[in-house]
């Protein structure tokens, strides 16, 4: 899906792709014997891959409720510095250090992304991505802890676990998700003609998501 395709499907709660997705990976992790899943941490920053989250516990949780061998479900930061992880999860969790030629071969990657190369330059200088970098007023607004990593923050990687049950994560108290407070930025400069908004879109999608596991079983 396009950025436009998953925001439009989204906007017009237009679940049935989502379902679908869940589907093909729930069918991939029981054909492939899968034991351990990690992808795109909530984070509140990019709805697509706050998405991603949702459909990777969607069909973690279709698979665990088939099957009697559980899948074990982590996360990993995309935009809060990679190191960053909760004290309170570390025990549960996967730490690996690299070494100076794994560093190496982590950066060269990075920055022979082509498409991504705004994105690395800045989270390589501190300011997390572009957006924050671009809208630091809008970061704080939504008490975003988002950000600040250097190049040295990449040695360590964090796979924290997920508890697949549960919802999507809610926003800091009294704030609404970076996301959210960009939209309505894009919305007054004319580039977005609606918000994309945590509880009156991505709730409801998380909602039909459980409700489709919970069909399929």
């Amino acid at each position: 899906m396009s950025d436009i395709e998953l925001y439009t499907a989204v906007l017009e709660y237009d679940h049935s792709p989502f379902t679908r997705i869940v589907d093909q990976i729930a069918s991939t992790l029981l054909r492939e014997q899968v034991d351990c899943v990690g992808g795109d941490a909530e984070e509140g920053y990019n709805p697509a891959h706050d998405i991603c989250r949702l459909l990777i516990n969607a069909a973690v949780r279709q698979v665990n409720r088939a099957r009697p061998r559980q899948i074990a479900n982590y996360d990993f930061t995309l935009v809060a510095p990679p190191g960053h992880c909760p004290e309170a999860l570390r025990a549960a969790s996967i730490r690996v250090d690299l070494d100076e030629a794994a560093l190496a071969r982590k950066l060269s990657a990075a920055r022979n992304y082509p498409e991504l190369q705004a994105e690395v330059e800045a989270a390589l200088s501190g300011a997390g991505s572009v957006g924050l970098r671009e809208h630091p007023d809008l970061a704080r607004r939504a008490g975003s802890d988002l950000g600040a990593p250097g190049a040295a923050d990449f040695r360590v990687e964090w796979l924290r676990p997920v508890d697949a049950l549960g919802g999507p994560a809610k926003p800091t108290i009294g704030k609404p998700p970076f996301y959210e407070v960009y939209g309505e930025r894009q919305v007054a400069a004319g580039h977005y003609t609606r918000v994309l908004r945590y509880s009156e879109h991505m709730l409801p999608l998380a909602a039909a998501l459980n409700c489709h596991v919970e069909r399929s079983s």
